[in-house]
């Protein structure tokens, strides 16, 4: 039997991304050099680089993984 511990204003908090600010912004979602030969790395197309770039700076910056993610 499922039991709920989060309110509904607690699950939606954790299911979005917060707002964020120009420090921040510029702190995490900038890419290394080292990042992005990480994303150029053969093989690996447009869609999956994206998708990569996404989780290399929102995971960090979020602190966990959004379960929609």
């Amino acid at each position: 039997m499922l039991t709920r511990f989060l309110s509904d204003e607690q699950l939606e908090r954790l299911r979005s991304f917060p707002d964020i600010g120009r420090e921040e912004l510029n702190k995490y979602f900038t890419l290394t050099s080292r990042e992005h030969g990480f994303l150029n790395a053969s093989g690996r197309g447009p869609d999956a680089r994206l998708g990569l770039a996404v989780q290399l700076c929102t995971l960090p910056w979020l602190g966990f993984v959004p379960d929609w993610l």
